[in-house]
C-alpha cells in the first residue's frame, strides 16, 4: 500500500493502532451498540405517533429491516477491524527521485530508529475492509498519476541545501582568507594598473562577465601575469619548499618545511589546492541533484558546482572585504568599478520596490518551509482522522452518508500527495524558465533576483496555498452531494415502503369489511 511520505508510513500504522484501541473500548463498554437501540426506538415511536396501531406495526417492521441491515453491513465492512496492516506492507516512492520504493522500518531516515514497533504500541494494526480498500485505491492512483509527471529536480531543496552549507574546516577558512588578501586583491590591483588589457578578454566573451567576482576567477588563474606570477607572501602548509622558486630563503642558513607557492598552484593543485579542498565541502553525492539543477537552467555540472562554491564562500564570510566582490552581481564590461556596480544595484532595488522585496521575503522564507511542512501535516492529519474515526461512525449511527463523507475526506487528503508533486513540477519549471543560463540561480538572495523572479516565487507560494484548498473544497462538495443523494434515496425507499404498507393495510381492511357485509 502506497503512502505519501516517510513519516506517513509510521503515522498510518499508529493511527490505525489507536483506531483499534478506541473501537475496543467502545465495544467493551457497550457504547458501540447505542445506535442500534436508537434505531429501534425511533422506528417504533415515529410510526405509532402518526398512524393507527396496525399500520404502524407494519411500517416499524419494514423500517427496522432496512436500517438494521444497512447498519450491520456498515459495522461488518466499515467499522470492524479485519485486515492486517504492518510497517512492511506500506511503501513510499519519493516523487522525482531515482531511488527505489522503501518500506516501513527501512526508509533510511531517522524515523526508523525513533518509531519502532514498541514505541508505536504494536507491529500489526487491524483495519476495516472498507478503509483498507480506500487507502489502497488512493495510493495506487497517487503512484500512477505521479509516474506520468515529467519530474525535475526539486530546485528549492537544492537551493536550500547549498545556501545552508558553510565551511566547517577552520584551517580552510583561514587559508582562503589568506589567499584572498595575498592573491585575489593583488590580481585586482593588476587589473587596475592596465584595465584595457583585461577588458579585451572579457569583451571577446572568453570569460563570464562575473568571473572576476570571486577568488577562483578563471581569468586570474589562466591568464599570464596574474595568479601564475603572484606568490604567497609567507609559507603555506601542504606546499614543500622549492629552492628554485623560493629564492627568498638562504638554504645555507635554514631550509623551511613549507614554501611559498604561486597563487595558481595554491588554488589548482590536486588534494592540497584550495579549489580541491573547497570542493570537498560540497559532497560528490550532491552531483546528481546539481547536474539536474544545472540542466534545468542550461548550465553544466562544472558551472553549477562553481556557483555552489561561490555561495558557500558567501555563507562562510571568509573575509569582510571579499563579500562585496563576491556578491555575484556581475561586472559586465565595467571592470571593478564599484560605483557603477552600486548604482546598478540601487536601480534594481528601486525597480523592484517595497512590494517586490516583501514578495521575495514571503516566498523565499516560507516556500521551502511550506514545501516540507505540507507532507508532514498531511501525515499527521490522516493519523488524527484514523484515530477519531470510531467516534464519528458511532455518533453518526453507522449511517452510510457519514461513511461516504468520511471516505471522500480521506481520499481527498491522501490525493494531496499528487497535488504536491504537481506543484513541485510547476515551481521547478517556472524557476528553470525564468533563470535560463543564470550564473546566480543557486544564490537565494534578493541581490541577485530580477523583478520577474520575485513575482514568480510569490505566485508559486500562493499556489501552494490555493491549490490544496481548492481541491479540498471541491472534494468536500462532492462528498456532501454524494452523501445527500444516499440520504435522499434511503428516505424515498422508506416513504415508498410506508405507503405500500399503508395501502396494503387499507386494502386488507376493505376486503374484510366487504366479506362481513356479504
Amino acid at each position: 500500500m502506497g503512502v505519501g511520505s516517510f513519516l506517513e508510513v509510521y503515522t498510518t500504522l499508529f493511527g490505525w493502532l489507536l483506531y483499534d484501541n478506541v473501537w475496543s473500548v467502545l465495544s467493551d463498554t457497550g457504547l458501540a451498540y447505542i445506535p442500534f437501540f436508537t434505531v429501534i426506538i425511533r422506528n417504533f415511536s415515529e410510526p405509532y405517533m402518526s398512524q393507527e396501531a396496525k399500520d404502524a406495526a407494519s411500517v416499524s417492521q419494514r423500517r427496522m429491516e432496512l436500517d438494521i441491515i444497512a447498519m450491520f453491513v456498515a459495522v461488518i465492512i466499515v467499522v470492524s477491524p479485519w485486515m492486517n496492516l504492518t510497517l512492511g506492507s506500506q511503501t513510499y516512492t519519493e516523487a522525482c527521485s531515482a531511488s527505489p520504493a522503501v518500506t516501513g522500518g527501512a526508509t533510511g531516515t531517522t524515523y526508523d530508529t525513533i518509531f519502532t514497533t514498541t514505541a508505536l504500541g504494536g507491529s500489526v494494526a487491524k483495519v476495516p475492509i472498507w478503509w483498507y480498500m480506500v487507502m489502497n485505491l488512493s495510493g495506487a492512483i497517487n503512484d500512477s498519476v505521479i509516474a506520468g509527471i515529467n519530474c525535475t529536480v526539486d530546485v528549492r531543496q537544492v537551493q536550500y541545501e547549498v545556501n545552508n552549507t558553510k565551511i566547517k574546516d577552520k584551517s580552510l577558512k583561514d587559508d582562503l582568507s589568506k589567499f584572498h588578501n595575498e592573491c585575489y586583491l593583488e590580481g585586482l590591483a593588476k587589473i587596475a594598473e592596465n584595465p584595457s588589457a583585461a577588458e579585451t578578454s572579457f569583451n571577446a566573451g572568453t570569460f563570464d562577465d562575473d568571473d572576476r567576482d570571486w577568488i577562483g576567477s578563471k581569468f586570474f588563474t589562466n591568464t599570464a601575469g596574474y595568479y601564475d606570477s603572484i606568490r604567497a607572501t609567507s609559507p603555506v602548509d601542504g606546499f614543500a619548499y622549492n629552492a628554485t622558486r623560493d629564492i627568498e630563503y638562504d638554504s645555507t642558513v635554514a631550509t623551511p618545511t613549507n614554501g611559498r607557492p604561486t597563487c595558481k598552484d595554491w588554488w589548482t593543485t590536486a588534494t592540497t589546492g584550495l579549489n580541491a579542498r573547497l570542493n570537498n565541502e560540497i559532497p560528490a553525492a550532491k552531483n546528481a541533484s546539481l547536474t539536474q539543477f544545472g540542466a534545468l537552467i542550461g548550465n553544466t555540472l562544472a558551472e553549477t558546482r562553481e556557483d555552489a562554491l561561490k555561495t558557500v564562500l558567501l555563507n562562510s564570510s571568509v573575509t569582510v572585504d571579499s563579500l562585496d566582490r563576491m556578491a555575484l552581481q556581475g561586472l559586465n564590461s565595467e571592470g571593478s568599478n564599484e560605483i557603477i556596480r552600486g548604482a546598478k544595484a540601487g536601480v534594481k532595488h528601486v525597480t523592484a520596490g517595497v512590494t517586490g522585496a516583501f514578495a521575495w521575503f514571503i516566498s523565499e522564507t516560507t516556500l521551502i518551509t511550506i514545501q516540507n511542512l505540507m507532507p508532514t501535516m498531511q501525515a499527521l492529519i490522516l493519523m488524527t482522522i484514523y484515530f477519531l474515526l470510531p467516534f464519528v461512525l458511532v455518533m453518526g449511527g453507522y449511517k452510510w452518508e457519514v461513511i461516504i463523507t468520511a471516505t471522500f475526506v480521506i481520499f481527498g487528503i491522501r490525493f494531496l500527495t499528487t497535488i504536491f508533486a504537481v506543484l513541485l513540477y510547476i515551481g521547478n519549471n517556472l524557476f528553470g524558465a525564468i533563470n535560463q543560463f543564470s550564473p546566480n540561480a543557486l544564490v537565494n538572495s534578493i541581490e541577485t533576483k530580477s523583478v520577474g523572479e520575485i513575482y514568480v516565487d510569490l505566485a508559486v507560494f500562493l499556489m501552494w496555498v490555493i491549490m490544496p484548498s481548492l481541491w479540498m473544497g471541491m472534494i468536500g462538495w462532492a462528498g456532501y452531494k454524494s452523501a445527500a443523494s444516499v440520504s435522499t434515496g434511503a428516505s424515498n425507499a422508506k416513504q415508498t415502503g410506508d405507503q405500500g404498507t399503508r395501502a396494503g393495510g387499507s386494502g386488507a381492511g376493505k376486503i374484510a369489511s366487504m366479506k362481513g357485509k356479504s
